[in-house]
């Protein structure tokens, strides 16, 4: 993200909220260039993760793999 342009980050924010549109609330969210998807089984798991990154590689955005969590529990993080 070309944090160094003026009013880069909002500008990228709506962007991303024109093109993720039918998806925002219902199975995921984001902020900034964070993308959470939350799914009741793994299988729609698969299937959220297969529609928002179709809709992003259609508007040509590239998500970086290396930085992707896969498979990770809302209570995996915290300690008890």
């Amino acid at each position: 993200m070309p944090f160094g342009l003026c009013n880069a980050p909002a500008t990228f924010m709506h962007f991303l909220n024109d093109v993720l549109r039918p998806f925002i609330y219902s199975f995921f969210i984001f902020y900034l260039d964070d993308i959470l998807i939350f799914s009741a089984t793994w299988q729609e798991h698969i299937s959220h993760l297969k529609h928002v990154l179709h809709t992003l590689n259609k508007e040509q955005l590239i998500a970086n793999l290396n930085k992707c969590e896969l498979k990770k529990s809302t209570w995996s993080t915290l300690d008890m």
